[in-house]
């Protein structure tokens, strides 16, 4: 497979989309994680903070990946979104050692939408 600038374009406004979306995730759970001990807040809470974060980074890494495109946005916002989603869960499955759960599809399409709505959202900021 032959790689012109068009196809580099795409992979780099990805991966770039794909490692800022991972530097949010890291900062927004350390974040959580001192705001979380400092109120002393359940643990159900944490799962739903977790989610929400998920669902954040997966946002930040649909917009900037699709930030600089001016065609496929809403195919590099699901591209980048599914693999930010199953990087972080192998990582997660690596990390935990319980393998995948049953919520693993509701994360993904999660992921999916939220990377999705970003790179709508990088759209409407060009005003294209």
């Amino acid at each position: 497979m032959q790689f012109d600038n068009e196809n580099k374009s795409f992979l780099m406004s990805a991966l770039f989309g794909v490692i800022l979306g991972f530097a949010s995730l890291l900062l927004l759970t350390l974040l959580s994680a001192f705001m979380l001990s400092a109120l002393k807040v359940s643990g159900n809470a944490s799962g739903i903070i977790a989610v929400i974060i998920l669902g954040v980074s997966s946002l930040i890494c649909g917009y900037f990946s699709a930030r600089k495109l001016k065609s496929k946005v809403l195919i590099i916002g699901a591209a980048a979104g599914t693999l930010f989603y199953l990087t972080v869960a192998v990582i997660s499955a690596a990390v935990t050692k319980q393998g995948f759960s049953s919520v693993f599809l509701l994360r993904m399409l999660i992921c999916f939408l939220t990377s999705e709505v970003g790179a709508f959202l990088s759209t409407i900021k060009r005003g294209k």
